[in-house]
């Protein structure tokens, strides 16, 4: 999931001097409206009816990560957008599981980046046995052959018990993975039925498995980056970031919401993957600094690679290289992706998941910036 820019601790203070007419539609696509229409805050009974859900959902959040000994650090921002990405009349449980499914992702993306880094670089295998414990609750709902289409190693999407040695270390994650999974399974059973409501949590298993996928992709290219061997193409970054931001995952859990999940799923696949690609890429130069601090690849220290490696760059002082860089990402690669996902948008009909991917996409433009100089 992405991370605020700029050291903000609290995702509402991000808005609070947010100005809708500082930013034009994009291609027809004015997102910044959309944010001014449907932030929280105490303006009026709206904003205060969406602060209302958003503090009651980050109360049913806290209770629920103490249980399953969980860190509580990014409760906030799970809170905002398990609210706000969900339909206005969404019930509370179905906002729950939105926000729940938010909360993993940024757990384990936090553990993923503290305690499998090293290990990735040291001894792969104990590596993926970890990731082998931790998603045993979400391949045990899938068959081998589904498991394996989620890009984890085989070792990894077909394990059916956490047996490894670092289970212990991942049992608060796979606890409440499970938890999320069961209370999912639970309320849209009851809702949709018991054959499209175990459709759904296979769905939400799934994504989550590839989630986690992208992100182990991630932490070899890291290793990669620091060791100064090859590094993807921009395409194959970019592919692999749309899935490793959350999109899909979450998505998932939105996707429940629909009349009929499979249908509407199938047909929002252009727009899951354009959204996906424009919060990743909105995300990276939003948060290039620690990005850089942190040996992580992003696509500014991509393109930064690229550049050095072709001596366009040689001359340059690091502040102006990242300084023209953020420059050609923003113009090459962000602005054509929210164009793309504004005509891919106009395609869906409305429901859930094309109100989800409205909203996920318009507030992460309000945190990270569209681009425009």
């Amino acid at each position: 999931m992405p991370n605020l820019p700029g050291g903000a601790g609290d995702i509402m203070s991000v808005f609070a001097a947010f100005q809708a007419a500082d930013h034009p539609p994009v291609a027809g696509f004015d997102w910044a409206g959309q944010v001014a229409h449907h932030r929280p805050g105490t303006a009026d009974d709206a904003e205060r009816a969406r602060l209302e859900r958003i503090i009651d959902l980050r109360h049913a959040l806290g209770e629920w990560a103490v249980a399953h000994g969980m860190s509580e650090e990014h409760l906030g921002e799970a809170a905002f957008y398990g609210a706000l990405v969900a339909p206005p009349d969404a019930t509370a449980a179905a906002c729950h599981i939105i926000a729940e499914v938010v909360t993993w992702i940024y757990v384990v993306d936090d553990m993923l980046d503290r305690d499998l880094a090293q290990m990735m670089r040291d001894d792969p295998a104990r590596a993926d046995s970890f990731l082998a414990a931790l998603m045993g609750p979400a391949s045990r709902l899938l068959s081998t052959k589904v498991a394996h289409r989620s890009g984890l190693p085989r070792g990894v999407a077909a394990a059916t018990e956490a047996v490894a040695s670092e289970a212990v270390a991942s049992e608060a994650v796979q606890s409440s993975l499970a938890g999320l999974l069961r209370d999912a399974d639970e309320t849209w059973r009851e809702a949709s039925g018991p054959e499209q409501g175990a459709e759904s949590s296979r769905r939400v298993a799934f994504e989550l498995m590839r989630c986690v996928a992208t992100m182990r992709q991630e932490l070899l290219w890291n290793n990669a980056l620091a060791a100064q061997r090859a590094l993807p193409s921009v395409e194959d970054y970019l592919r692999n970031g749309e899935v490793s931001i959350g999109m899909f995952a979450v998505a998932a859990s939105v996707a429940a919401l629909e009349k009929r999940p499979a249908g509407a799923w199938r047909k929002a696949g252009i727009a899951m993957q354009a959204a996906g690609r424009v919060i990743r890429l909105a995300n990276d130069i939003g948060t290039w600094e620690p990005d850089i601090a942190a040996g992580k690849l992003s696509i500014i220290s991509l393109l930064a690679a690229q550049r050095k490696a072709r001596r366009h760059a040689i001359s340059l002082a690091p502040d102006a290289l990242f300084a023209q860089v953020r420059a050609d990402a923003a113009r090459a690669y962000l602005r054509p992706a929210i164009e793309r996902f504004a005509k891919a948008r106009r395609r869906l009909s409305e429901g859930p998941l094309r109100y989800y991917l409205t909203q996920i996409v318009s507030f992460a433009l309000a945190v990270y910036g569209d681009g425009a100089a």
